[in-house]
């Protein structure tokens, strides 16, 4: 089922008549949301360096983001996750507690002052922010493999395209033949019922794609051990707008380079 697309509501006045009040205890039955996808708003702002949340990763609103994988307890409120290691600064408040705003009251919301940031550790260095990401890109270009730390586990990547890459990331994972996922950049190599998949909220994985698009993935990533070995039709695409993130909802999103 494909999720529909919801526009944000734009109030005409403010209004100053309601409150979302403080939870209480008690018995519920309120199941907590699955983690979504980085919406189009979200995206965007990402994106634009005019924007304070430019080529910060973890950007988030009320229509996406980390819910399920960040709660510690019950109710989802924000000193109830792990962002409450987090404190909102002065702009984040003022977004959180302005009704017409779409971040308002949503718990993961940061940004690249108060909230969390980009790391990475070798065995030779530990760097931060934007730092940290283009090490992680000169070690993907370079061949190598990087472990990407998300809040449902570790994600290892390599280049799709380089075959002794995929050759190591297998022998490594001990996965000869098992096809691996394929992320792209955008859906628009993909046919129209696949790419409709990859650009809801759950951002499903689906298999196959256009070979003529795709052909440039080394065959390595469909496995030897499958019906041709061709990863256009065996492996399996999985669509972020990063082009390098961990697809499916994670809220790891990679900067346009």
């Amino acid at each position: 089922m494909i999720a529909p697309h919801v526009e944000p509501y734009d109030w005409p006045t403010i209004p100053t008549d309601f409150v979302i009040r403080e939870s209480g205890a008690g018995a519920m039955s309120t199941q907590i949301v699955p983690d979504a996808a980085t919406c189009p708003a979200c995206l965007a702002e990402m994106n634009d360096p005019g924007e304070r949340r430019y080529r910060y990763p973890f950007i988030n609103c009320t229509h996406c983001g980390p819910r399920f994988t960040i709660i510690n307890a019950m109710p989802y409120d924000r000193p109830l996750t792990v962002m409450a290691a987090f404190p909102l600064c002065k702009s984040c408040e003022a977004e959180y507690r302005n009704p017409d705003d779409r971040r308002f009251h949503a718990q993961p919301v940061a940004c690249a002052e108060c909230g969390p940031w980009l790391m990475w550790q070798s065995a030779e260095q530990k760097l931060q922010k934007e730092a940290a990401l283009q090490a992680a890109v000169a070690m993907l270009d370079a061949g190598g493999i990087v472990a990407v730390k998300g809040i449902g586990g570790f994600h290892l990547a390599c280049d799709a395209g380089n075959p002794q890459a995929v050759a190591t990331l297998r022998a490594r994972k001990h996965r000869p033949a098992k096809p691996l996922a394929v992320m792209v950049p955008t859906a628009d190599a993909l046919p129209l019922e696949a790419a409709s998949l990859l650009t809801t909220p759950c951002r499903t994985d689906c298999a196959g794609g256009e070979k003529k698009r795709l052909r440039a993935l080394c065959r390595n990533s469909a496995g030897s051990g499958g019906s041709g070995g061709d990863a256009s039709r065996e492996s399996t695409p999985a669509f972020t707008d990063a082009g390098a993130g961990a697809p499916a909802g994670d809220d790891f999103r990679q900067p346009e380079r």
